[in-house]
């Protein structure tokens, strides 16, 4: 129970107040003189992700790493995979890039904290279980609806989300891909249509 009410106070706090730290990304980023017409459209897709005052000072890269703003809060904004269908670019701060770097290199994620990624846009269909899961044959609990907006929180020991509510059909926190080493808290918010002009600070 204290853990739950943790990440759910974690998460609201995240929402409301902004979580800021220091860029170590050095990448060269391109100037806006050298961004063309579709490189705009990238940006401003990846932005949408986060809310305006975490979006507004973060990094923007492409899946493949070609950075298109340099940003400087840490946060790394991803725009939405053009050849899968559905549109889910994401926002995530340092703690949870790693994850998804160790989840994309196949191994286990080194989280020293809690995590965080904004994807305000929703998400697109997957499994709820099996996080190497490519489609609705493949073994798992699939969800083939978009995924409606939502924050991601990891943590450093996925043991601490064991009890926690697996079932994405409710209107709560639930765990995705429990029981895995890539086991996070999936956190759907309330109301429909853009969500990215929440403000993370207040005026």
């Amino acid at each position: 129970m204290r853990t739950r009410h943790f990440l759910a106070m974690s998460a609201t706090a995240l929402l409301l107040a902004g979580c800021a730290s220091s860029n170590t990304d050095h990448t060269p980023a391109l100037n806006s003189s050298e961004l063309s017409a579709s490189d705009s459209d990238l940006i401003k897709n990846a932005l949408s992700a986060a809310p305006s005052d975490v979006a507004k000072h973060a990094t923007v890269k492409t899946m493949d790493g070609r950075v298109l703003r340099k940003g400087s809060n840490g946060w790394v904004c991803l725009p939405d995979h053009a050849a899968e269908p559905g549109n889910s670019p994401r926002c995530l701060d340092p703690s949870y890039q790693g994850f998804m770097k160790a989840y994309m290199q196949k191994s286990k994620p080194q989280t020293d904290r809690v995590g965080f990624g904004y994807m305000l846009q929703g998400g697109k269909p997957g499994s709820d279980t099996n996080p190497r899961a490519q489609g609705p044959q493949d073994k798992g609990v699939w969800q083939s609806d978009p995924r409606p907006p939502h924050i991601m929180v990891v943590v450093p020991d996925t043991k601490d989300l064991e009890g926690l509510p697996t079932d994405s059909g409710g209107n709560g926190p639930w765990v995705m891909w429990s029981g895995t080493p890539y086991a996070h808290i999936m956190i759907p918010l309330a109301g429909s249509g853009d969500l990215s002009e929440i403000h993370s600070n207040k005026d």
